[in-house]
Parts: C-alpha cells; structure tokens; sequence
C-alpha cells in the first residue's frame, strides 16, 4: 500500500487563516508510522466559545506557541512529497489556502483526497451522516481523542486504509479511480477541489417514492417528529448554500419536508433560515457565496433572517 499522509487542522474562530493546532500522521503500508502535531498561535488571538467547545483549545494553551509561519518548514519537512489525506478537505484546504496567503508564503504543491467525499462513495446506502466519528465508528476505527488535530488526522488515515481494503486497492490513486472521485491538486494557481466525478441527480428529479424513503430514513436518523408545529423549521423557509457534510442536499430537503418545513433555492425576504456548509474556495475568499451574501444584504435592510452553521441545523433538529 503506498504511502500518504493524514492532516487535521482546528481553527480558534470562524476566520479560516485562525488555525490553532495542526496534526500530521505518516502512513507506511497502511500504518501510522510517525506523527508530528504542534498547537499554533494565531495572527488573530480571538477565540470563538463555540470552536473552543469544540476542540477544547483556548488562548492560553496557545499564548506561548510559535505562529503559522515559524511552522511551515516543518510541515513541509513532514509531507515531503507524500500525497495528503483529510476529511472535509473543502475546510482544511481551505484554510491552508487563507494562512499562507495571510503571512504571504508561497503556496506548497499538493495532492490530496478527501475521505468524506470518498466514503460517500464507498458506504453509499449503508450510512446516512458521513461525519468522521459516524464513518470511523461504522468502519470500526478507533478515535483517542475526537476533535484534536492529532486523533482526528490519524482517524481520516485509518478511514482511508479501511476504504482501501474494502476496495480491493492499493493507492488512494486507485481508491478514487474505483469510486469515481477526481483528487484534489493544488500549485500555484492550480486549485482542484476533491470531489465526485458524478453529479448527484437533483432533488426535483427524485420521484415521490424516492422522497419519502429519504425522509424516513432522516427521520430515523435524526429522531425527529413528524409535523410538529412547536420545532424550530416548522413552516418556515430554509435555503441551504454550500456542501453539507452531515447529508446530501436531496436528504436535507426531504427531511425539511418531512417536519414541515419549507426547503427553497433561493434567499428573498421570505427567508427565514439560511444554512451555511462547505464553501468553494472562490466563495471563501469572495466573502461567502451568493445566498449568504444575499441573506447579509436583506439583514442590512432589516429582514429577519438567521444565518445558522450546519452544526446549529443539526442542534436545532435534534433539539
């Protein structure tokens, strides 16, 4: 099995350049081989309560640590060439992308696969939410500490490896030619996302035998009720912009559908929610796509409208 090697980033706030830990695993023949992980002082000291919930990092942890570009050399020491590994790439590259820009060094030449993309793929009709601790628990991948750069790296690597040897495959090369998934390659103004080579087919193309299947298997997943006039979505216009991780587009709408919402397309004053997932890198550094952008505009002007992480949707679901 070739080699490659596994990244996970954690960020303080929601500036993607704010990364405060990195974490690198070296795989050899499908082992983890060496690690190397450094907690990172951020240009920006401000920490978000929600990211340090999540991961547990504060500015005092980071107070002392060396910044971004003090770091650099020893991340591109551990690469080495190796082609790279991560689950939700759209973010991690994402922000590689904003940190290097930010301290103006020069963009290092990559290759990199995404297990979310690819255990799309692999476990199609076998799970619903393809999170990296649903995925990892359903392949039977341990995870020592979810949410630190370190563990998470080494779960997307592990993840990686299983979906390797459910493949029959040798190389992340040949697990993404399997599974039709073009890998994501970075140089200089060359910037390939990861991602399927087949578009799913889209939500209003799906028959209505097809649409209830999905909403129940949503509601099912997410324990929701059916109907009730008391949960948050209930009759309420929700716009969706970007990739979600935790479902495709179609299971989002058909679980809005199903609780009694109103999904739609785009954003007007009649918008009552707009939920943000994974942005292209041109919308990033465009200051967001064209929905959120058009939701910030009609806010501006007064229309209430919320603009909720995916996080928050799924909280709001289970809630």
């Amino acid at each position: 099995m070739d080699d490659f090697v596994a990244l996970d980033l954690e960020t303080a706030n929601r500036d993607f350049a704010s990364i405060c830990e990195i974490g690198l695993v070296r795989y050899r023949k499908g082992v983890p081989a060496e690690s190397w992980s450094q907690l990172i002082s951020p240009a920006a000291e401000l920490f978000d309560f929600e990211n340090t919930w999540i991961h547990g990092i504060t500015e005092e942890d980071c107070i002392d640590s060396p910044e971004f570009p003090e770091v650099t050399g020893s991340i591109m020491n551990f690469l080495d060439g190796a082609p790279v590994v991560a689950h939700n790439t759209g973010f991690d590259m994402a922000a590689i992308r904003r940190v290097f820009t930010l301290y103006g060094i020069p963009y290092p030449p990559m290759t990199y696969f995404c297990t979310l993309v690819l255990s799309r793929k692999a476990l199609k009709g076998e799970l619903v939410s393809f999170r990296l601790q649903n995925v990892a628990d359903y392949l039977g991948v341990d995870f020592d500490q979810v949410h630190r750069a370190e563990s998470d790296a080494r779960a997307a690597g592990d993840v990686a490896v299983s979906l390797m040897n459910r493949s029959n495959v040798e190389s992340l090369n040949q697990l993404a030619e399997a599974w039709d998934v073009r890998p994501g390659s970075v140089d200089g103004d060359i910037d390939i996302r990861c991602q399927s080579i087949q578009v799913s087919p889209a939500y209003k193309k799906l028959s209505a035998g097809e649409k209830e299947r999905l909403a129940d298997l949503q509601r099912k997943a997410w324990g929701v009720q059916d109907l009730d006039p008391s949960r948050d979505f209930y009759g309420k216009r929700v716009v969706m912009t970007g990739a979600l991780q935790s479902m495709t587009r179609p299971q989002s709408k058909a679980v809005l559908e199903s609780i009694g919402a109103i999904p739609t397309d785009s954003v007007s004053v009649k918008t009552d929610f707009v939920v943000l997932g994974e942005q292209k890198l041109e919308e990033i550094d465009a200051g967001g796509s064209r929905k959120e952008k058009r939701a910030k505009e009609l806010l501006d002007l007064g229309v209430e409208i919320e603009v909720i992480e995916e996080s928050e949707f799924v909280r709001l679901l289970l809630s």
